[in-house]
Formats: C-alpha cells, structure tokens, sequence
C-alpha cells in the first residue's frame, strides 16, 4: 500500500485526512461538473511559480495553481485535468508527465505514467481511474469537441469591471486552446471561462479546512509570542526575521504563506518592506507581517511592538487609532456587507482620528499616502490572497464561510506635543487580524495572537 504521509506527501496533499483526501476531491469535481454540464479544461503550473504569479502564490512549499490543487491534491508541475459530464466511460481524465527517475533524483518522489506500474501508482494516490500523458492533451481535447462541438469551459483572470487581463499560465493556455480550435475547424466550439463559479464553489471553506485554520492559528500565535520573549536579545531585523522564520519552519513543513516582513522604525513606511536587514533602533516600533501554510489553508498576520517594551506616548496614540478602527471593522463584518463598505468606515474613521490629533494647519502629520494606504481587507482561502487578481470581489458581498483579513494601518511622519515634551517619528503600524464571515457577523480567528498594549509590554519585559 502506498503511504499518503510518507514518500508522497509532497505530490499529494491529503489535507491531514490520508485516504479520505481522495473521495473529498472527487466530490469537489463533482459540484463543479454539475454546475458547468459540458468540457472542461484545467492546465496546472508546467514551470515554477514566478513573479507573474507572487499577486497570490510566493514562498510557499506548494508548487501547483491553487485551482487545480483544490480539485485533484496534486502538487506537481504538468498536470491538466478534463472533466466530461457527457462521457460514461471517462468522465475525468487526469493528464502526468512520464515518471522521470532522473527528475526523482533530483527533487523527490513523483507520480507520472510511462507504465503500467507507474498509472498503478498513480490511481491508488490519486483516486482517478483514467490517467494519460499530457502529451497527449491536445488530442484529447479535439477529439471531445469533434464529438460534442458545444462548449469548453477554461479557466483565467478577467475583470469583471475594466476587462483588463492577466498574463498567467491560464491566459496562456486559453490561447494555446484557441490555436488549437483554428487548426482544426473548431471554430463554432464557444469557450467560457468558469471563474467566477469556481470561486463561489472554492472560498467558502469546509470543515476540514477550517480545522486546519485553526491549527495553523495556533502556530502562528505561537512563533509570535517566542518572537516577543526572545525580541530584547535581536539587534536587527535579519535576527527577527530569522527567528520567526525559523520557528514558522519548525511548526509546518509547508513553511510561510508569503515572505515575513520585519520592519523596524521609518523602514515600516514601506508596505511590503523586504529589505530586513536594517539595525533595531531601540526606542521605536517594529511592524511584523508573516504567517504560516498548514496543507492547503494560510494565515497572514499583523502586529506592530515596540523594541525596547513601552510604547511611548506618540506610539502609543497612533497604535490606539489603529486597533479602535480595527476593532470597528470587526465589529460591522458580516454576510452580506462588501469589503469595500467596511474599506470606507475604515479610512474615515482614521482619518479624522488623525485631523482630531493631528491638524491640518500645524503640519505636524504627513502620510505617505492620499487617504488611504491599502484595502482594509482581502480573501484568504487556498491562497494568501484568494480570488481574482484586480479585486473585483471586493465589491461583492462577503458570504458565510469566507476568511477576509482586518489590517488598517498609518504610515507617515508625526510630530506632536503631549504634556510638555515633544515627539517625532516616521513609523508605520498595522494590526492584522483573520476573520471568518458568518451570517450574524464574524469570528477573529486570530483572537489569542497579543495585540493589546498591555499585553505586548508583558511578554516583552
């Protein structure tokens, strides 16, 4: 018997469930080929994830499109899948390489076809009965449109509201289907694209992703309150880095969810500061972004601590803005509320937080932005940032099952007076907390991460 969690865990993600993986995925396809009811074409990475792709997919242990990972737990490069709701024989047809000895040298064990022993391998793993080489894709595809010349249902980032594309591997294979169909007189074949049933289908998660949240939780709340009893010992934000790093490793073999973000003083202006490498300056604040895989789910969190243990006055004024807008929003998310709703109550509410401390006419505030920074929130689900690429989600109301972030933040240069002594610092601070969208509001997810003042200062000290 072929062991899910031991040779083949790399190639086969079974989410902590072994065997049950495979009736679970199948289900998955099921639910999308009853929706669609005619061909569909799924094509997975065939080169490693690039920068084309970091919008969603970076630093992660997982080396697959997260589309076709939700539907078949293959976690290996050239993968396609069809599925056939009008074939009784092969309703699903996975497509593997050939089983490449010198390629398992190198990286580990795969599955592939190229023998009988090898498609054994491979159904056993996979749950599917009919496996073919990807060479011969194209054939197959023409072969289902000579027969039903209808529709064939791909896969690929358009915005709903601009038209504007995305130049990834699933635009690229829509073309190359596109070629396909022309040279072969298909041209009257009408190809649809399935995002958007996908993502209803693919962003509310099911219980055994949630439980997986929930553990990944617990070891993000972990390697951050290791991070705040060993922070007085680090002088730069290599050494920060490098811890939580470390201990994000130790806790899971799928590693980050996205590159850690450790940005002392002025240098946690920068959004997505990946420098990490500056000196600790002791008496101001440093702002941790990181977060941790656990098979198929992700956190992405936020704290903002002081260096030396105490805020001071100033830090701590900004920080309060911060976590009350924070709070706000997590008190108003709810099934049926549009991220960019809860995006406007946000910015206002800092905002004039701000004008209240921090006039206008004194010049004693500059934000390195024109009112606000970045969205309150984005979807988390099978990737760090789920969904379409443009954030055209963000205008659609929020559903029951969905994980969003909470994240507001200021970033700038401030300089006030509070009881005789004057403060001034370029800082940047964001609170980032994961939600999970229920009917009636919301649970934190990531309610036991310390982000009160008190309680930062303690584990600190």
């Amino acid at each position: 018997m072929i062991i899910m969690n031991n040779n083949y865990s790399a190639v086969f993600i079974d989410d902590g469930i072994g065997f049950k993986a495979v009736e679970r995925y199948q289900k998955r396809r099921a639910v999308l080929a009853d929706k669609i009811n005619h061909l569909i074409v799924i094509c997975g990475f065939e080169q490693p994830t690039d920068t084309r792709t970091t919008w969603s997919h970076t630093g992660s242990f997982i080396n697959q499109d997260p589309l076709m990972l939700y539907l078949t737990g293959i976690n290996q490069l050239k993968t396609a899948l069809i599925l056939d709701p009008y074939s009784k024989e092969s309703p699903e047809i996975l497509f593997l390489a050939k089983k490449n000895e010198r390629n398992e040298f190198w990286d580990g064990c795969q599955i592939g076809v190229g023998s009988q022993d090898h498609i054994e391998v491979a159904r056993t793993i996979t749950g599917f009965t009919d496996i073919r080489d990807i060479k011969t894709l194209n054939q197959v595809i023409i072969e289902k449109l000579k027969e039903k010349p209808y529709k064939a249902g791909l896969y690929w980032h358009q915005s709903k509201v601009t038209g504007k594309i995305f130049h990834d591997h699933n635009y690229k294979f829509k073309k190359r289907i596109e070629r396909l169909l022309r040279a072969n007189n298909l041209t009257t074949v009408e190809i649809t694209n399935i995002a958007s049933l996908l993502w209803s289908q693919r962003l509310a998660l099911d219980p055994i992703d949630l439980e997986n949240v929930k553990t990944a939780m617990q070891k993000t709340q972990s390697a951050f309150i290791n991070l705040l009893k060993k922070l007085k010992y680090f002088k730069t934000e290599t050494e920060v880095a490098g811890f939580l790093d470390g201990q994000l490793a130790v806790n899971s073999y799928f590693r980050n969810s996205f590159p850690s973000i450790t940005a002392g003083g002025s240098n946690a202006t920068v959004l997505h500061y990946r420098k990490n490498n500056s000196t600790l300056p002791s008496n101001r604040l440093l702002l941790i972004d990181y977060g941790i895989r656990w098979y198929s789910t992700n956190t992405d969190i936020s704290r903002t601590v002081p260096v030396n243990g105490s805020f001071n006055p100033l830090q701590k004024l900004l920080y309060t803005i911060v976590l009350n807008a924070q709070k706000l929003v997590e008190s108003r998310v709810r099934a049926g509320i549009s991220i960019l709703e809860l995006d406007k109550m946000c910015w206002d509410f800092i905002n004039n937080e701000i004008l209240k401390y921090f006039p206008d006419n004194d010049k004693s505030s500059t934000a390195r932005y024109n009112r606000k920074p970045h969205t309150v929130s984005h979807l988390i689900g099978h990737q760090v940032h789920d969904c379409d690429p443009f954030g055209d989600y963000k205008n659609e109301q929020l559903k029951s099952g969905w994980i969003i972030s909470n994240e507001p933040g200021i970033y700038g240069h401030f300089i006030i007076n509070l009881n005789g002594k004057v403060y001034n610092e370029k800082t940047g601070i964001r609170i980032e907390d994961n939600l999970l969208v229920t009917e009636e509001g919301c649970i934190n997810l990531s309610n036991d991460i310390p982000k009160e003042i008190k309680d930062i200062e303690s584990l600190i000290k």
